[in-house]
């Protein structure tokens, strides 16, 4: 479980650091599905709290993720909701 913390610590990091021309559908994309492969995997393992309980706001980027289609354009209020709810999930990791 610990691996999936410091992956859910690294993302945020990684869209909190970025600015908004930087953040891509691409990653948005990538993000996602690996986001989604450790929520399967948290659910598995944690019998007590799911992922969405564990990381409450982390749970909000990767909706803003999962949200951004393919055919969507890309807007500079979007990157930005995206960096500033990366930053609440890490900041939580500071708690």
């Amino acid at each position: 479980m610990e691996e999936i913390r410091e992956f859910v610590r690294k993302t945020a990091e990684y869209f909190a650091t970025k600015t908004p021309k930087e953040v891509t559908f691409a990653d948005a994309d990538y993000y996602d599905y690996e986001i989604f492969e450790k929520n399967k995997e948290w659910n598995k393992l944690s019998p007590y709290k799911t992922f969405q309980e564990e990381f409450p706001y982390f749970d909000q980027l990767w909706d803003e993720l999962a949200e951004w289609d393919v055919e969507d354009e890309w807007t500079r209020e979007r990157a930005e909701l995206i960096i500033t709810k990366a930053k609440k999930a890490l900041e939580a990791f500071k708690d």
